[in-house]
């Protein structure tokens, strides 16, 4: 598997892991919006992405990433 870093541009490194550290600590869904993430194909590409934490069985708590390619909707606000 990747990781979620292998996606995001490494200016965009220290926001993401904020996010996610938030989730986890407070127990509360994040969010973020990045314009400088990597799409499919490797080509520019917006995503807006949840973060939401997750109790695993051990007591620990992870984070599920849930990511709207919102490519389409961002040109159309540059474009107005």
């Amino acid at each position: 598997g990747r990781v979620v870093l292998d996606y995001i541009a490494p200016e965009d490194y220290a926001l993401v892991r904020e996010k996610i550290e938030l989730a986890r600590r407070t127990g509360q869904v994040t969010s973020y919006s990045l314009d400088s993430a990597a799409g499919p194909h490797g080509e520019p590409a917006s995503y807006l992405t949840q973060v939401a934490p997750i109790a695993e069985p051990d007591g620990r708590t992870g984070v599920c990433l849930i990511s709207v390619d919102v490519t389409s909707e961002r040109r159309r606000e540059r474009t107005l």
